[in-house]
C-alpha cells in the first residue's frame, strides 16, 4: 500500500474510533406528574459538554465515555445528577424534577417604596469594541455584572446589539448572585424569555411582573436557547462593549464553570449590557 494510501487509511480509522467514543445520549425531563420541562439545562459535571431541553422537555447530547455524570437543572424545579451509564442506548432516558419550594416575601409591600429610577451596568452602544457568544449551541451564556449600591428594584434589563446577522433571536435572560467574582445561584424564579429580530441596537426586556429586588451585586446575562435562523451566533452576533464597567463572563456550555473576560492592559472592557432598577 502506498505511504498516501496508508496515511488515508489511519485517518479514517481514527476518525471512527472518535465517533466510537463520543456515543449520544437522549433524554426527555419532566416534573413529577410527567409534564414536560421545557429550556431545561443539560450539562456533564465539571465538564464543557452541554444543551438545553426543547419545548417537549427533550434533549440530545454527545458525551466521551459514560463514567461521568449528567446534571439536569431548570427554573423553579431542583436540580439532578444522573450517571451517564443510566442512559439506555439508543432510547429516551426520563428525569424527572421535583418542584422547589421557595419562601414568599412580602414583595408587593416594599415595591411602593421605591421612587428613584436609575440605570446600573454599561450602557454603551459601540460597534467598534464587541464581545459574542463563545460556541454556537444552545446554553452557551454571555453576561455581566451589575453594581448594587443599596436595595433596588429591577424594573427592566436592556441589551446593546452592535450587529445581528443571524436573523431572529430567541434567548433566556438570567440573573445570577454575584459575590467576589464568583457568580452563584440564579436569582429568577421562572423563566424570562426573550424573542427579537433587531438588526442593531437596544433589545430589553420587561422585569416589573418579577418582583426582583436586589440588595447586592448580579451578573445579569443572555443565554442562547434555539436556532431560529440558521446563521453562528459566536461570529454573526456581537454585543456593544466598552473600556469600563468590566469584567464581562462566557460560559461555554450549559451546567460549565463561567470564564472571566476582558482584561486588557489598562482597560477592564465591560459589556454593553444594563438593568433600569428604582431606589
Amino acid at each position: 500500500m502506498k505511504p498516501l494510501a496508508v496515511l488515508i487509511a489511519v485517518f479514517f480509522f481514527l476518525m471512527c474510533l472518535a465517533t466510537e467514543a463520543q456515543p449520544v445520549i437522549r433524554g426527555k425531563v419532566v416534573d413529577t406528574a410527567g409534564d414536560p420541562i421545557g429550556y431545561a439545562n443539560v450539562g456533564v459535571v465539571e465538564g464543557r459538554n452541554g444543551t438545553v431541553s426543547d419545548e417537549a422537555g427533550l434533549f440530545s447530547l454527545s458525551v466521551r465515555g459514560q463514567g461521568g455524570r449528567l446534571k439536569i437543572s431548570a427554573v423553579g424545579y431542583e436540580s439532578r445528577e444522573v450517571a451517564l451509564a443510566e442512559f439506555p442506548d439508543g432510547e429516551v432516558y426520563e428525569v424527572a424534577l421535583p418542584e422547589k419550594a421557595y419562601a414568599l416575601p412580602d414583595v408587593e409591600v416594599k415595591r411602593r417604596q421605591f421612587r428613584k429610577e436609575k440605570v446600573l451596568g454599561n450602557r454603551s452602544d459601540s460597534k467598534k469594541v464587541v464581545a459574542t457568544f463563545i460556541r454556537n449551541e444552545p446554553g452557551t451564556e454571555i453576561g455581566a455584572p451589575i453594581r448594587v449600591k443599596r436595595e433596588a428594584w429591577v424594573k427592566e434589563a436592556r441589551f446593546n446589539i452592535a450587529a445581528n446577522n443571524v436573523g431572529p433571536l430567541f434567548f433566556r435572560v438570567n440573573l445570577y448572585e454575584l459575590n467576589d467574582g464568583k457568580i452563584g445561584e440564579k436569582i429568577l424564579r421562572e423563566d424570562v424569555l426573550i424573542r427579537t429580530d433587531i438588526k442593531e441596537g437596544e433589545a430589553s426586556v420587561d422585569l416589573s411582573d418579577f418582583n426582583i429586588i436586589v440588595d447586592t451585586d448580579f451578573l445579569l446575562s443572555l443565554e442562547w436557547l434555539r436556532d431560529m435562523g440558521g446563521g453562528n451566533i459566536s461570529n454573526d452576533l456581537q454585543f456593544s462593549g466598552g473600556p469600563f464597567n468590566g469584567p464581562f463572563f462566557l460560559r461555554y456550555a450549559s451546567q460549565s464553570d463561567w470564564k472571566e473576560m476582558g482584561r486588557q492592559g489598562p482597560f477592564n472592557v465591560g459589556l454593553g449590557f444594563n438593568v433600569v432598577v428604582k431606589y
